[in-house]
């Protein structure tokens, strides 16, 4: 008896779905032992300084890329993404602890 007949024709959309995940799991596996593999090469042969700077540029554009992409946080303060509310003063905050 095979799956799609033991659980019915609905069953082949989450077989799909787990085969893509196990591959983009395997493929995620593979850059990153890649990517660790060629940041040793890198450090040897550039050095410290230049492979940190890379690092750093890197670091820079991830964030600035999830900074001006991010949806549901665009045109917030960080106050307001994080749920405070962004007038609130020691004043404030003092005599909401009061009541």
């Amino acid at each position: 008896m095979s799956v799609l007949q033991a659980f019915g024709s609905g069953c082949w959309r989450w077989i799909l779905l787990a085969a893509a995940a196990l591959v983009t799991v395997v493929m995620l596996m593979i850059v990153g032992c890649f990517v660790t593999f060629r940041g040793a090469v890198r450090l040897a042969f550039w050095g410290t300084g230049p492979t940190m700077l890379v690092a750093a540029v890197l670091t820079a554009v991830g964030f600035l890329v999830c900074v001006f992409t991010a949806e549901e946080t665009k045109g917030m303060t960080l106050a307001q993404a994080g749920g405070e509310p962004e007038s609130a003063t020691s004043n404030d905050e003092q005599s909401l602890q009061t009541d």
